[in-house]
This record gives C-alpha cells, sequence and structure tokens, in this order.
C-alpha cells in the first residue's frame, strides 16, 4: 500500500467522484476494511464511478481523463494479490 501511495502523492494525484485523498485512505481502511475485505473475497465488490476532467492539450484540444477513487486501485490490487479464498470441490 505504501509503494501505490507515494505513486499517486507523486503523480499528484486527485480525488475522485468520492472526494477521498491518499491521506485520507489509511484511517479509511482502518474502519472499513472487513466489510471490504468481504466483498472481495465474495466478488460483490463494486467500484465507483471515475471522475472524468478534461486536461488542456498544448495544441489547443482537451485530453479526456478519468479518476478513480483513492480505494478503487487499491481493492483491485489486493484482489489481484490473491485475497479470494480457495474454492474446494469434492472429487
Amino acid at each position: 500500500m505504501k509503494a501505490r501511495t507515494v505513486r499517486v502523492k507523486r503523480n499528484k494525484g486527485s480525488a475522485g467522484v468520492d472526494g477521498m485523498t491518499v491521506e485520507q485512505l489509511p484511517a479509511y481502511l482502518k474502519q472499513h476494511w472487513p466489510a471490504i475485505r468481504e466483498q472481495l473475497l465474495r466478488g460483490t465488490y463494486k467500484p465507483q464511478p471515475v471522475k472524468r476532467v478534461e486536461i488542456p492539450k498544448p495544441d489547443g484540444g482537451v485530453r479526456k481523463l478519468g479518476i478513480p477513487t483513492v480505494l478503487d486501485p487499491y481493492a483491485r490490487w489486493c484482489d489481484r494479490e490473491s485475497w479470494r479464498q480457495p474454492t474446494y470441490v469434492d472429487l
């Protein structure tokens, strides 16, 4: 988690639609992690909508950028790191 937090801070990451900043994430996880973990294990975790912003280009156009909430990439990372329990099948 620390490496992800450092990367987002270095990139001057912006808050998503929920308004949560990188600095607020550790306290949020301390309070809500059991429920989030359970959702990940059950496969019921639903990411929040992505905030759409337009970044001006030097040539005068704009580049559309989607900013996820701070929690969603972290939850995806945890899911990839095998937080799911193995499924057993009787043979």
